[in-house]
Parts: C-alpha cells; structure tokens; sequence
C-alpha cells in the first residue's frame, strides 16, 4: 500500500469537517455580519456568547412546548414498546392529560410529525371506537345437547341462557348479568 493510499484510509471525514467549520463560520461571519454590524467583534472567535432577553420569554408557549415535548417522548415510547418504528405512519394517536385542549393546531401538528400519525386526537374522542366486544358462547358451561362432549349442541335452556347476557362496553366481564 503506497503512501497516498494510507493517508487516505486514515482520512476521516468527520473530522475534516470539524477542522473545516471554523474557517466556515469566520467566513461568514466576514462577509455578512462585519460589513453591516457596527462595533461588531473583527472575528467570531471573539464575539460575545449571545443572551436570551426573559422579556421576550412567553411563559404560556413555554408550558405548551413542554407538554408537547413530552407527548412526543411518549408517543416514541409507546412506538419503541410495541415494535412500531416511527418511519411507519399511522392514521392517529390518542393522547390524554390536563392541559392537552389548551394546545394549539400548530402544536399538535407538529407532535403529529415528529411521531409520523396523520392526526392527534383527545382519548375521550374515541372512546367507542377503541375496543371491539365479541361473545362466543362455551356450549359445555352453558349445558350441551344429548351427548355432551366437544361435539355439544345447545340446547333451548341454553339459548334461553345466552339471550339474558349483556355484553358490551361498559360492563363488567365477570358479571353474567342475568337477573
């Protein structure tokens, strides 16, 4: 391996480019912000840090940045949880929590893009639609035909039986609800 092929198995390009991002930002710095900013430092190396002005600083956005933070944390854990990585869109994502009405459009579209969902709804908006009730009557508890067995056909008493269940939302799974 000559000389030129070993310089460049070693070049890293990573590095290069933070060497390079120095004289990238003094450039800048020369041509845009020295020729219009009076008093402005003669190198970036020696401006001064910038500092945020509280003033500026609205408390109520800040509460809702936050929130919003946090949905998204959420929301990726819950994507991690369940195996679905964030590059598969979904169609939504139900979310809940005290101050999640206060929050604007803007803000739920973008919690919307960061968790790649078409939309971000209240949990109380699709109470019914998040579980789906069957029945599927066991014949040998409810008392099969003549023969018995896995074979068991119900009998009227049965019927007579599985007509009095309630079943849907709301109730509880261990009570039959016969009267």
């Amino acid at each position: 391996m000559g000389r030129v092929d070993a310089a460049l198995a070693d070049f890293d390009t990573h590095q290069a480019g933070r060497l390079l991002s120095a004289f990238i930002a003094e450039r800048v710095w020369q041509d845009l912000v020295s020729p219009v900013t009076p008093g402005a430092a003669p190198s970036v190396h020696l401006a001064a840090y910038p500092v945020a002005d509280p003033a500026l600083v609205d408390p109520r956005l800040s509460e809702q940045m936050i929130l919003a933070r946090r949905l998204v944390e959420l929301g990726r854990t819950a994507r991690a949880e369940s195996g679905m990585k964030v590059r598969q869109p979904l169609s939504r994502a139900l979310a809940s929590g005290p101050d999640f009405a206060t929050l604007p459009p803007e803000l739920l579209a973008e919690v919307a893009a960061e968790l790649n969902v078409g939309s971000v709804a209240a949990l109380g908006a699709a109470r019914d639609s998040l579980v789906d009730t069957t029945a599927k009557a066991n014949f040998r508890a409810l008392g099969g035909g003549q023969r018995g067995g896995s074979d068991a056909r119900p009998g009227p008493r049965s019927h007579a039986r599985v007509a009095s269940c309630r079943v849907g939302p709301g109730r509880d799974p261990t009570d039959s609800g016969n009267p």
